[in-house]
């Protein structure tokens, strides 16, 4: 008996407090919040450190051959030069693309020409570009033919992790004609370009 006095008591004292406030104390009450947001699609890829340089040098993003030729034959030397870029990183599945502009190096200006019937002269200069964005192997762009060529891969989801690129050149078995070439290699990870 005195349990259910004291229930009664009990509950007595607490059923004016919760009118009081106006909570029912035989219901409860509940509210739900969303909270959202979008992350854009991100991609950074900082400046290029030089690293292994074979008869090349390097100034900001402009690679020099030394000794194009060598000076008794005029047959190109090898050269290699590889860039690497460190935490390169997109948020999303990315393209990450490689182009030559001008399908190997090509005379800037005017050049001479082989004489008619005389032996077989080069008038570019091929190379091959390798590169890998962490377990991304992206497929060699042979700069050769002298036409613009470019090569992708797209890495399955997003990724962030080095990327390495080695461009280089074997010696040839031809003479090359005087003169200076060049092209210019894109290199470009985010929307395909």
């Amino acid at each position: 008996m005195k349990t259910a006095h004291l229930f009664y008591a009990l509950a007595s004292a607490i059923l004016p407090l919760c009118a009081a406030a106006g909570v029912n104390a035989a219901e409860s009450q509940s509210s739900d919040f969303t909270i959202k947001g979008t992350a854009q699609p991100v991609c950074l890829m900082p400046e290029p450190q030089p690293g292994t340089l074979t008869n090349t040098t390097v100034a900001g993003r402009t690679a020099t051959i030394g000794n194009l030729v060598n000076q008794t034959d005029a047959k190109i030397n090898p050269w290699s030069v590889t860039f690497n870029f460190e935490q390169v990183m997109c948020n999303y599945n990315s393209t990450v693309s490689i182009r030559s502009d001008k399908g190997g190096m090509m005379p800037v200006g005017a050049q001479d020409a082989a004489v008619s019937g005389s032996g077989e002269f080069l008038s570019r200069v091929d190379y091959t570009v390798v590169a890998n964005w962490g377990a991304v192997q992206i497929q060699p762009l042979n700069a050769a033919g002298g036409s613009p060529v470019a090569v992708q891969a797209q890495p399955g989801g997003a990724n962030l992790a080095n990327l390495t690129m080695i461009i280089s050149a074997p010696a040839s078995t031809k003479p090359l004609i005087k003169g200076d070439y060049q092209d210019t290699i894109r290199i470009n990870v985010g929307l395909l370009m």
